[in-house]
């Protein structure tokens, strides 16, 4: 089953509801009985400016290009996060932040109290990580689909 939280509000959220969706939403992720959660916030949501954030696992992910040209377009700062052993880390990419792990909190702790405004990444098969993350910064996230095998 694929669920859809869909938030139609007059304007931002309020702190109390933002509490209630950093709580509710990891449960909704963990739950096997669903697919996916996907989760549609209000423009005003999220932050006017801010970083872009790429989590990317290598130099070829699409979600570093995404996020680049996003901050490039918009005139943002791109912080790109990477887990540990990849050849971002090594290769020199204007400064990553590395992380170890795969979950949600692995990269929130990796952000730390950065201010971004939006997160880009790839969307794993069976792991939905965008919700939770979306929830627990406040911000919305880009999540690329990868490309069909063929």
């Amino acid at each position: 089953m694929r669920l859809a939280v869909v938030n139609l509000t007059a304007g931002g959220l309020s702190g109390g509801y933002q509490k209630y969706l950093q709580h509710l939403l990891p449960l909704l992720v963990r739950d096997t009985r669903l697919e996916q959660v996907d989760v549609f916030l209000p423009p005003q949501a999220g932050r006017s400016r801010g970083l872009v954030v790429g989590v990317a696992a290598g130099a070829g992910d699409p979600s570093l290009a995404t996020a680049r040209w996003i901050a490039t377009t918009g005139r943002e700062r791109l912080l790109v996060l990477t887990p540990s052993g990849s050849e971002i880390a090594s290769a020199g990419e204007n400064g990553p932040r590395i992380f170890k792990g795969g979950s949600a909190q692995d990269v929130v702790a990796a952000l730390g109290d950065t201010r971004e405004r939006l997160i880009v990444m790839m969307r794993k098969a069976g792991i939905d990580l965008g919700a939770e993350l979306s929830a627990a910064r406040g911000v919305p996230v880009l999540e690329l689909e990868p490309e069909p095998a063929i």
